[in-house]
């Protein structure tokens, strides 16, 4: 019985220390170890990959050529003061012929004459900017023209090579003419016509105005003869004004029909419209033809009531009824005259005091240059486009692989009344302008001041050098504002990035705080699982425990037996029992030695099964993650702090650097306002001018409105006591 129990005992505890063994490592740990994590261990093993961020070093040359292109697309596309403010703060130390040409080429289509002169000098001295110079020459010479310094624009043309489209010939042929220069113009004009360009009639047209100064006797004739052969079939500007000028020297020929049939052929859609018209009426009413003549007077002072000559066409027009035996219509005609002179002479004032406010109002209108036009009314003025030899094609030079192009310039075309007008009316030079800048004279008369003829060359050169003061002024403080905007727009980027950034540091808190709900659900299905297996890892200690005790009794109550055994056959006892009675002690103490290697390795067998070796990895890895998420949404919360301090202080005042922009724009508009105000002192004389020579030539019309008054009224006069004496039956 005894044995059967021992080996009972034995089979249980061989089974239980097989099934642990086969679980057990060669090194046991602790119950409450964690395990090594081996993905870890690979990681660590492997270097670890630094920042692969590359940032790489300024390359200045680069940049600049950045912004060159961008700047030289900026030109491209009329956009000359954002290209100039892109190129002027460039480094000083990448100087390039390039650079200082786009410079010139925005300080010219920006009318900035000198700045554009200044820049030409720096690129003359360059070696490699050869390439620019035929451009830039002859940009000069437009420059210098459209300045009024006419001088200049001869010298500049000695300058220049070979002229294919004859612009530089013809220009330097007008500056010479303005000059009184008459062989030097008439040079320049040939060498136009034999170019054969675009300006070749132009320049023929001079050559041929200039043969009529020159002959008084013969030249009209000559002149006319000439003109002829010039006027092209399809209508176009230069063919008005041809048909104008052949008007005008039939007229002084005493030629009036073919100098009325010659202004007809201006049609009403031409810039040269006023003055045909006026011509034509002229000539009309010498050849004989009144009524024809009265009516183009009045149609010319109806549709030109701007300009010095309406009141003529007034007075034309009533002494045309006048002539015709209309003797009440002429009456009324004149008297309407006289009325009308006498109320604009009252509002003109003395010394034309009436025009005060009228000099502000064009200056701040930026339309004062239109004092520098000359004879409009004429169709005298005539003038190139701002954008001459600024085109797209000029800018081709730029490029140095591209083949050089000739810059395209219009031909010169009158300036006529009607656009003027239209450039008057968009500037708020009317009734309501003039009442707002104080000018008492009223706005019809402050226009037809404008179209008066220029009081004097030194008053435009005035004129003319303070427009360009104010133009430069007006870029300055374009320039300023550019850069102060772009400033703000750098600024707005930053203030939207931060907001940007804000809202994504949020997105991810809000992420974090919507993951705590499963984690703290799985914390608890955790916790849960952590306590079954505490209980199942006790109640499995505690079984094998208990058996591992009851095998050690067993051997040992074994052991207790077989010395009983021992001793009552000690006497009697074989060497072949006494060899079985230690071959059973033996095995008694091989038991007691498996209970206690059971017992001394319960725990770590225990803890070796997955089941319980996880247990705490998974717990320490939740609190790791429960930690790292704390942590996360803490730096988040320091995160979000950070941008909500670095959007409040860029929104809440303003950084050195905008404090520094808002001083220069102070400072360009405070130089804008001196140039603006020295302008108005300029303009205010030589309106005072005009409107002097317009008193005068009121007083002239006045005096004529009421002699015609006095005539018409002492002819009806008569014709009345004509038909009433022979009604009285009395002899006539």
């Amino acid at each position: 019985m005894v044995e059967q129990r021992l080996r009972y005992a034995l089979g249980l505890a061989l089974l239980v220390s097989a099934a642990v063994g086969a679980q057990q490592p060669a090194s046991p740990e602790p119950l409450h170890a964690v395990p090594q994590d081996t993905t870890r261990a690979e990681r660590g093993q492997r270097a670890s990959p630094g920042d692969t961020t590359v940032i790489p070093p300024l390359d200045k040359g680069r940049a600049v050529d950045a912004e060159m292109r961008s700047a030289l697309y900026e030109l491209m596309i009329g956009d000359a003061v954002a290209a100039l403010s892109r190129l002027r703060p460039l480094d000083p130390g990448t100087e390039s012929a390039e650079r200082h040409f786009l410079i010139a080429e925005c300080y010219y289509r920006l009318g900035m004459d000198d700045s554009l002169r200044t820049e030409a000098a720096t690129l003359a001295a360059i070696p490699e900017a050869s390439r620019f110079q035929p451009l830039l020459h002859e940009q000069l010479l437009l420059a210098d023209y459209r300045d009024g310094d006419y001088a200049r624009a001869v010298e500049q043309s000695r300058t220049l090579g070979d002229d294919p489209s004859g612009v530089t010939s013809l220009l330097a042929g007008l500056a010479a003419y303005r000059l009184g220069q008459e062989p030097a113009a008439k040079s320049a004009f040939e060498a136009a016509q034999a170019s054969g360009g675009p300006y070749k009639t132009y320049a023929q047209y001079m050559l041929t105005l200039m043969g009529l100064k020159a002959d008084t006797a013969h030249g009209v004739a000559t002149a006319m003869l000439a003109l002829d052969s010039l006027v092209p079939s399809a209508q176009s500007p230069a063919s008005d004004q041809l048909h104008l000028t052949l008007a005008q020297l039939a007229f002084e020929g005493a030629q009036y029909d073919r100098a009325a049939s010659e202004a007809a052929l201006v049609p009403a859609s031409s810039g040269l419209r006023a003055p045909a018209l006026l011509t034509g009426a002229w000539a009309t009413y010498r050849a004989g033809k009144p009524q024809p003549a009265g009516d183009l007077f009045a149609t010319y002072a109806h549709d030109y009531p701007e300009l010095p000559a309406r009141d003529e066409g007034r007075l034309m027009h009533a002494q045309v009824a006048l002539q015709l035996h209309q003797d009440d219509s002429a009456s009324h005609a004149f008297r309407a005259v006289a009325d009308s002179v006498s109320a604009e002479s009252q509002g003109l004032g003395a010394n034309a005091s009436g025009l005060r406010g009228g000099a502000r109002l064009l200056v701040n209108s930026r339309v004062a240059d239109v004092l520098l036009l000359g004879d409009v009314a004429g169709g005298k003025a005539v003038t190139f486009p701002d954008t001459a030899a600024a085109g797209i094609d000029a800018l081709r030079v730029a490029v140095a692989d591209s083949p050089t192009a000739t810059p395209t310039v219009p031909t010169p075309t009158p300036v006529s009344v009607e656009a003027l007008t239209r450039r008057l009316d968009a500037a708020g030079i009317d009734s309501a302008g003039a009442a707002k800048g104080g000018v008492a004279a009223g706005a019809p008369l402050l226009r037809r001041v404008v179209f008066m003829p220029a009081s004097g060359a030194s008053t435009n050169g005035d004129l003319a050098k303070g427009v360009a003061r104010l133009r430069d002024a007006d870029v300055g403080v374009a320039l300023a504002d550019q850069s102060l905007r772009s400033e703000n727009a750098n600024i707005s980027l930053q203030v939207a990035n931060l907001k940007r950034m804000r809202e994504m540091i949020q997105g991810e808190q809000d992420s974090l705080r919507s993951g705590f709900g499963p984690l703290s659900i799985a914390e608890d299905s955790l916790a849960r699982v952590t306590a079954n297996v505490d209980s199942a890892y006790y109640t499995l200690h505690r079984l094998i425990g208990a058996q591992a005790s009851d095998l050690r009794e067993l051997a040992n109550e074994n052991s207790t037996k077989l010395d009983s055994v021992q001793q009552s056959l000690q006497a009697s006892a074989t060497p072949a029992d006494l060899a079985y009675l230690q071959q059973e002690h033996e095995t008694s103490n091989i038991y007691r030695r498996i209970a206690d290697e059971v017992d001394a390795r319960l725990d770590s067998a225990i803890a070796r099964n997955p089941a319980f070796a996880l247990r705490d990895t998974v717990r320490q890895r939740g609190e790791r993650t429960r930690a790292l998420i704390v942590q996360t949404r803490a730096a988040g919360t320091v995160a979000a702090a950070a941008v909500d301090s670095a959007q409040a202080r860029v929104e809440r005042g303003p950084s050195e650097t905008r404090l520094t922009l808002r001083a220069a724009l102070a400072a360009a508009q405070g130089r804008r306002e001196a140039a603006a105000n020295a302008l108005v002192l300029t303009v205010d004389r030589e309106l005072t001018a005009r409107g002097i020579a317009l008193a005068a030539a009121m007083r002239r019309d006045l005096e004529a409105a009421e002699f015609g008054s006095a005539t018409a009224s002492f002819f009806r006069a008569i014709g009345s006591d004509s038909t009433a004496a022979p009604s009285s039956g009395g002899t006539p």
